[in-house]
């Protein structure tokens, strides 16, 4: 995967911009480069129906909606004609392969796209992908994000169409969110980074500053946890296969009332030191800062962070 993110660190001389949007509510930041300070942020409620489950049903609500919070941002309004955009999991797939170091070019192009087909309940013509990889003996870890064409279509227009806003940037939260870990995530070792959101559960694991698995389970069935306790030592044991290394620390980000539980089932039964995560940027002056984590490690990709996971589903890559 050829490295494009100083090609787009460029567009933003000054600031760096995103929009996050979701189901309930949608984010704008404006962050200076040169201080790596939040200088505007602000977020509103969308009205139940606008954005299902991911999906833009009301285009033109939303593109009034985003013009409003540009214009409302405290403390100043926030003008950009080019923007990072930040969409949430429901309509992301996401994978890690373990290819031959063999391939190469087109051959390693083509055992991708067999691979996704394999795995992705979809059409293979109805998806975008990108990826990063991470060469490793033998092995190329790859990670792969998939979206449909027509939902990177829908965040594209919309923005353009009834904004005047064109995105240069397009990746899924999860990418948001690790980037505003404070954690060294390049550290010789494995660590679990763990999400509670709203009715999901989605971890990941990491080594040098790799993804090396990813799930996401739903709350809503009453064996989650059950579920994640047994899946969880299978991803372990595979970064140990592939690398030699075990996971030394478990991160847990989020303000559901049971990650105090979870954190005590995963110390209790997996013998695994566990964590709250912290993070490196996040506003002051507003009620719950937490609400803004992803936003935020959104923000951070435009101020030349030298982090791996550079996902832009806007790419021609996977087109």
């Amino acid at each position: 995967m050829f490295n494009i993110f100083d090609k787009i660190t460029g567009l933003f001389k000054k600031n760096a911009y995103g929009i996050y949007i979701s189901d309930k509510q949608i984010q704008v930041i404006e962050v200076n480069k040169k201080s790596k300070e939040i200088t505007s942020i602000s977020q509103k409620e969308l009205p139940q129906g606008v954005v299902n489950n991911g999906e833009i049903v009301e285009e033109k609500a939303l593109g009034e909606a985003i013009k409003s919070l540009m214009k409302e941002a405290k403390p100043r309004p926030i003008k950009t004609s080019k923007i990072f955009v930040s969409i949430p999991e429901d309509q992301v797939y996401e994978h890690v392969f373990f290819l031959p170091s063999t391939l190469s070019g087109t051959e390693f192009e083509k055992e991708i796209q067999k691979q996704i087909e394999e795995r992705i309940p979809l059409p293979f013509y109805e998806i975008k992908y990108d990826y990063f990889v991470t060469p490793h003996g033998n092995v190329k870890v790859t990670f792969v994000t998939m979206v449909k064409k027509e939902i990177i279509a829908q965040y594209y227009q919309t923005l353009k169409d009834f904004v005047g806003i064109v995105p240069v940037c397009l990746e899924p939260e999860s990418i948001s969110l690790i980037r505003n870990i404070n954690y060294d995530f390049s550290k010789d070792e494995g660590t679990v980074l763990i999400e509670i959101e709203g009715k999901e559960l989605n971890y990941w694991v990491l080594w040098n500053s790799n993804i090396f698995d990813s799930n996401t389970l739903t709350l809503e069935d009453e064996n989650t946890y059950s579920q994640f306790l047994i899946e969880l030592p299978k991803s372990l044991l595979n970064l140990e296969n592939h690398t030699g290394r075990k996971v030394t620390n478990v991160l847990i980000s989020g303000t559901n009332s049971t990650v105090e539980n979870l954190k005590s089932e995963i110390e209790n039964n997996l013998k695994l030191p566990v964590q709250l995560a912290e993070y490196k940027l996040l506003p002051t002056g507003v009620e719950n800062p937490e609400n803004y984590k992803t936003i935020c490690g959104l923000s951070q990709k435009g101020l030349s962070e030298n982090i791996k996971t550079q996902i832009n589903l806007l790419k021609k890559n996977g087109s």
